[in-house]
């Protein structure tokens, strides 16, 4: 199964806001479904297709889980058609639209869905060079039900409720996950906190397929592997916090995003199931370097071209894995993007021809030169005025 960046516009993969999609040929497509539905289950959505230079066929398919059906509102001249048998549904093309971008509005009705965590698999079929491609697309992740924050809110209460006025702390974990120096794989690390002494407790994390853990510390746990899981396992959990340790030392970035964590433990008598907190995001790799680091000029102009824009941190080997780029990639905040940039240049006309040469070489959607001064950005044609450089399209 072939995947792609997914990166979130306006908070993390599985966060409410507009997550996007880059896919072979410059194709962009996003989506704005909400992580957390509302009470009455039905949630409007638009999915916008960056099109780039495709013109023929073209498929959105779509499986959905149990209980859930998508209704059209706006196909964008697309066929619809759905398969309750098989839970799923398709919008097609027989000639993509002329517009480019356009935008689906859609319904997700999971009034049938039991509560709890959800997931939409879909794929992206087109013709591309006479060859028709099929990529399978990050899963759109949503919750029916109240949220994570609002159930551990609720098994919080009950546990006072048992224990009177004396409120005991609700164990929770919280999973860190940083970039190995090797740029092979994955650190992940695990703090335990307020796990009720003396009872039985267990921690499972759930890998995706082809990742293989080494185990760096178990703690005062039990540490076992088995196939794609690596549990940890307390008979009389201790008192105090919990440390644990694993790589992953041949996971991508995409996979090990896919990691899901499970705490059960016993509290007051009752059997509990948190989920793993991921509070950040994954480290970058040193091979990205500061925007503040650029070379400039006398005058501290500089210039840079910009490869790409998200709003998730990759690290550097997917540009050398999706568009055989290897020199080393900056990244910078501006305006709510991270932006990702090459080279450095003090003349112009050196970042324009560097433009040319990653249009003719690499598969980057629209690379285009962007200029600094005093290590933040600003237009091309002040730093030209501030330069008394020419300007070529």
């Amino acid at each position: 199964m072939l995947r792609w960046l997914t990166s979130a516009t306006s908070g993390a993969f599985s966060t409410a806001g507009i997550a996007w999609v880059l896919l072979p040929g410059g194709v962009v497509i996003d989506h704005d479904l909400p992580s957390q539905f509302p009470a009455s289950n039905r949630v409007e959505f638009h999915v916008t297709v960056h099109k780039g230079a495709l013109d023929y066929f073209g498929r959105l398919h779509f499986d959905l889980p149990d209980g859930v059906a998508l209704h059209p509102i706006q196909t964008a001249g697309g066929s619809f058609s759905s398969d309750p048998h098989s839970a799923s549904a398709t919008v097609s093309w027989l000639s993509l639209p002329e517009n480019d971008p356009f935008t689906l509005k859609m319904e997700l009705d999971a009034t049938g869905a039991n509560q709890g965590e959800h997931q939409v698999n879909w794929q992206f079929a087109f013709v591309e060079n006479n060859t028709r491609q099929v990529i399978e697309i990050d899963a759109m992740h949503f919750r029916v039900g109240p949220s994570e924050t609002a159930a551990r809110e609720d098994v919080t209460e009950s546990v006072a409720e048992q224990k009177g006025d004396q409120t005991t702390p609700l164990p929770r974990c919280t999973r860190t996950i940083t970039a190995l120096d090797s740029d092979e794989g994955f650190r992940v690390q695990l703090a335990i906190e307020h796990l009720p002494e003396g009872q039985f407790s267990k921690l499972v994390e759930t890998l995706p397929l082809g990742c293989t853990p080494q185990t760096g510390s178990s703690g005062t746990s039990v540490c076992t592997h088995s196939d794609q899981t690596l549990q940890f396992l307390w008979f009389e959990s201790p008192l105090g916090r919990q440390t644990l340790e694993y790589t992953l030392p041949r996971c991508t970035l995409s996979e090990v995003e896919e990691i899901y964590g499970v705490l059960s433990f016993v509290m007051s008598e009752e059997s509990h199931e948190i989920a793993v907190i991921n509070p950040g995001n994954i480290g970058l790799t040193q091979d990205i370097e500061q925007v503040n680091e650029l070379n400039t000029s006398k005058n501290g102009v500089s210039y840079r071209v910009q490869i790409a824009a998200g709003h998730s941190e990759v690290v550097t080997d997917y540009f050398a894995e999706m568009f055989d780029f290897a020199p080393r990639v900056s990244v910078e905040r501006h305006e709510g993007w991270l932006k990702y940039t090459t080279g450095g240049f003090d003349i112009y006309d050196s970042a324009r021809n560097e433009r040319e040469r990653l249009t003719a070489n690499h598969d980057f959607r629209g690379p285009f030169v962007a200029a600094y001064i005093g290590g933040h950005r600003i237009t091309v044609q002040h730093a030209l005025s501030l330069t008394d450089q020419g300007w070529l399209p």
